[in-house]
C-alpha cells in the first residue's frame, strides 16, 4: 500500500522554516541598524570618549522641541523590521486568497464553452492582463511616487475583493474572466507597490535588502503553496463558496494594511503627478519596459539584463506542463505533484536564500545561485523528470536567484536618484514582457525542436545557455 505524502506536515515545516528565517531577518536588520551605536559604546567600554549626544532643534528653538508649522520636518520613517513584516505576511495573504480559486476558472469556462474554446479564451485573457500590465505599470509607479505606497496597496488588494465578491455573488463564464484578469492585475500592482516599499527602507543596503526580499519571496512561494492544498480541501464546494471566501479574505487583508503598514514615502521626497501626463505616459508604456535598459545608465541597464535573463525561464508555463504530459508521460495527479515539490524546493530556497545573499555578499550569492541553476535542465536532458527533480534539489539555490540582483537594482536606482514606484512600475513591464514573449518563444523551441533536431529537449538546453549567460555577467558586472 502506497502512503500519499502529508501535504500539512509539509506545509507545516515550511513555515516553521519561514518564520525562523523572518525572525532572524528582523534580528540582522536590528543589529545592522544598531551597528554605530554598539561600536561608540564598545569605544566608551574600551576607555575612549563617548561622542557628547546631540538633540537636533528645529527652527532654531529649544533642543528636544517639537517641530514648529513651518519647519517643514519630515515625519520619521516607520522602522524596517515592522514595515517588512507587514509587507511580507499581507503578501503571504494575497497569494493564499488568490490560491484558492486559481484552478477554478478552467473547470468552470471549460465546462461552460467546451475545452478548444476555453483554452483559446483563457489564453487570450493571460495575454490580455500581461498587456495591461506592461501598459499600466509605468503609470502606477509614477502616481504612487506621488500620492504613497499605503493607498496604492489598500486599493489593489479591496479591487481585487471586490472582483471575487462580484463572482460569489453571481457565478457566470463572463465574471470568472473579468475576476481572473482584474485580480491578476491587482496582484501584480501590488507587489510593484511592495517593491517600492522595500527601495523606501533597506536601499542603502544591498545585503540586507537581499535578505528581505528572500524572506518576503518565501512567504509568497508558501502562501501559493497553503493555497493550493486549501483549494483541493474545498474542490467539492461551488464557486460562490470558494470565491466568496478569497473575497472575504482579500478584504480583510485590505484592512489589516490600511491598519498595519506605516507610509514609507515622506511628503517631501514625493513627485507632483500631472493628470495630464497619464494620457502620454499610457502612449509611451509599450517602450517604457525598455526604458529601464537604456534610459537609467549602465549599471541599471546591466543589472535589468541579468534579471531579465534569470525571469525568462520562468514564462516556459503551460509548455511545461504540455512537456510533461507529452515527453515525460505524467497523469494530472503526478503532474500536481511534481510541481508541488517545485514548489517547496523553491521555499525553501527563498528561506535559505535570505540569509546567504548577506553571508557570501550579492555578487558572489548571485553567481552562485545562476551556475546553480544548470543542473536542473541539464538533469531534464540526461534523466527524464527524475534528472529534473533531482537537479532542482541540488540546485535548489537557483530557485532564488533574483534576490541578490533585485536587492543591487533597488539600491542601484536609489543611488542613481530614480524614484523607487517609477523604477518598480519599468520593472515589471519589463517583467510582464518576458511573460508575453516567452511563452511564444518556448513554443517554438518546443515545436522547432522536434521537427528539425527531433528532440523535444531544446527548451531545457536554452535554460541551461541562460543560466551560463548569468553567472558569466554577474561575475564580470557585478560588485
Amino acid at each position: 500500500m502506497t502512503r500519499r505524502p502529508n501535504f500539512l506536515r509539509i506545509y507545516a515545516a515550511a513555515v516553521l522554516l519561514h518564520v525562523a528565517s523572518h525572525t532572524a531577518c528582523a534580528i540582522h536588520i536590528r543589529e545592522r541598524a544598531q551597528g554605530p551605536l554598539v561600536s561608540l559604546r564598545s569605544g566608551a567600554a574600551a576607555g575612549k570618549p563617548s561622542p557628547r549626544k546631540v538633540t537636533p532643534t528645529h527652527d532654531g528653538g529649544a533642543p528636544g522641541a517639537p517641530p514648529g508649522p513651518s519647519s517643514g520636518a519630515s515625519p520619521p520613517l516607520p522602522s524596517p523590521p515592522r514595515t517588512l513584516g507587514v509587507l511580507q505576511w499581507s503578501s503571504f495573504a494575497t497569494v493564499f486568497a488568490g490560491a484558492l480559486v486559481a484552478f477554478s476558472p478552467a473547470p468552470a469556462v471549460s465546462a461552460a464553452l467546451g475545452p478548444d474554446r476555453a483554452s483559446s479564451v483563457l489564453s487570450a485573457l493571460s495575454s490580455a492582463a500581461a498587456c495591461a500590465q506592461i501598459l499600466l505599470s509605468p503609470v502606477l509607479g509614477a502616481a504612487i511616487d506621488s500620492s504613497g505606497r499605503k493607498s496604492a496597496a489598500v486599493c489593489a488588494l479591496a479591487a481585487a475583493a471586490v472582483a471575487n465578491g462580484a463572482v460569489a455573488a453571481r457565478p457566470s463564464v463572463v465574471a470568472i474572466c473579468a475576476a481572473q484578469c482584474v485580480v491578476r492585475l491587482c496582484v501584480a500592482f501590488f507587489f510593484v507597490v511592495g517593491q517600492a516599499v522595500v527601495g523606501d527602507v533597506a536601499a542603502s543596503d544591498p545585503e540586507l535588502m537581499g535578505s528581505a526580499l528572500g524572506v518576503w519571496s518565501a512567504l509568497i512561494s508558501a502562501g501559493f503553496f497553503a493555497g493550493s492544498v486549501a483549494a483541493g480541501r474545498l474542490s467539492e464546494v461551488g464557486l460562490s463558496t470558494k470565491y466568496g471566501i478569497s473575497a472575504t479574505l482579500l478584504a480583510a487583508n485590505a484592512l489589516y494594511v490600511s491598519a498595519a503598514l506605516r507610509e514609507t514615502l515622506p511628503p517631501d521626497k514625493r513627485v507632483p503627478f500631472e493628470a495630464g501626463r497619464a494620457p502620454g505616459l499610457l502612449l509611451r508604456s509599450p517602450l517604457a519596459c525598455t526604458r529601464i535598459l537604456y534610459g537609467r545608465g549602465r549599471e541599471i541597464r546591466t543589472l535589468a539584463i541579468i534579471l531579465m535573463l534569470m525571469t525568462l525561464p520562468k514564462s516556459m508555463g503551460e509548455i511545461f506542463q504540455i512537456f510533461a504530459k507529452t515527453e515525460w508521460n505524467l497523469s494530472t495527479k503526478d503532474l500536481i505533484s511534481f510541481v508541488t515539490a517545485i514548489m517547496v524546493i523553491g521555499t525553501s530556497a527563498n528561506a535559505v536564500g535570505s540569509r546567504l545573499v548577506a553571508v557570501l555578499g550579492i555578487r558572489n550569492y548571485t553567481a552562485a545561485a545562476a551556475l546553480s541553476c544548470v543542473l536542473a535542465p541539464l538533469g531534464a536532458v540526461l534523466f527524464s523528470f527524475r534528472g529534473y527533480l533531482a537537479g532542482s534539489a541540488a540546485g535548489f539555490l537557483g530557485s532564488a536567484q533574483t534576490l541578490g540582483v533585485s536587492a543591487a537594482l533597488i539600491a542601484a536606482g536609489g543611488r542613481s536618484g530614480v524614484p523607487q514606484g517609477e523604477l518598480a512600475g519599468e520593472r515589471s513591464s519589463l517583467l510582464a514582457l518576458c511573460g508575453v514573449v516567452g511563452p511564444v518563444w518556448y513554443g517554438a523551441l518546443y515545436v522547432q525542436g522536434k521537427k528539425m533536431t527531433g528532440s523535444a529537449y531544446l527548451p531545457f538546453v536554452f535554460n541551461a545557455l541562460l543560466a551560463v549567460g548569468a553567472f558569466a555577467m554577474s561575475c564580470i558586472h557585478l560588485s
